[in-house]
C-alpha cells in the first residue's frame, strides 16, 4: 500500500484541523464586519440619493461673449446657463459628459429643458454641438 495519502484526505485533515477552525471564525468575523460596514455605507448612500433629481435636458454651448453672466461673474469652464424656474441660480449639477457645474448665468433661448455649456473656445463649442445629457442636482 503507497504511504501517499490522498490530496482529499489531506484537506478534510486540515480543514477539520482546530488550526483550520479558529482560521474560519477570524475569517467570519471579518466577513461580518465587512457586510456591516457596507451594510451602513449604503444606508448612507441611499439617503443620499433620495435629495437627488436625474433629469435629461438638451445642452448648447456658449463661450467668451465679453459680457459677465446674469449673477456678476466673467463666465468660465464649470458655469452653464439655465432656466432658473427649472434649475435655480447658484445650484451646483453634474452634468453628463462636462462635469461638475454651477448655475450662473440665463440667456434668451434658454427655456425649460434647455442649458448652456460654457467652454473656452469657439472650436470647443462646435465640438460639443447640441446633445442630450443627464443633469444631477439637489431637490
Amino acid at each position: 500500500m503507497s504511504r501517499i495519502i490522498p490530496l482529499t484526505l489531506l484537506l478534510l485533515l486540515l480543514y477539520n484541523s482546530p488550526t483550520a477552525d479558529s482560521e474560519r471564525y477570524a475569517r467570519l468575523e471579518q466577513m461580518q464586519n465587512s457586510i456591516e460596514k457596507t451594510s451602513a455605507i449604503l444606508q448612507e448612500c441611499n439617503e443620499f440619493l433620495q435629495h437627488l433629481t436625474v433629469e435629461e435636458y438638451e445642452a448648447t454651448a456658449y463661450t467668451h461673449t465679453g459680457n459677465k453672466t446674469y449673477t456678476g461673474t466673467w463666465p468660465s469652464r464649470g458655469q452653464i446657463a439655465v432656466d432658473p424656474s427649472r434649475i435655480p441660480l447658484g445650484s451646483r449639477v453634474y452634468v453628463q459628459g462636462y462635469g461638475w457645474a454651477t448655475a450662473t448665468d440665463t440667456g434668451g433661448l434658454i427655456k425649460g429643458d434647455i442649458i448652456d455649456l460654457f467652454h473656452e473656445s469657439e472650436d470647443e463649442c462646435w465640438e460639443w454641438g447640441r446633445q442630450k445629457v443627464m443633469v444631477i442636482r439637489e431637490q
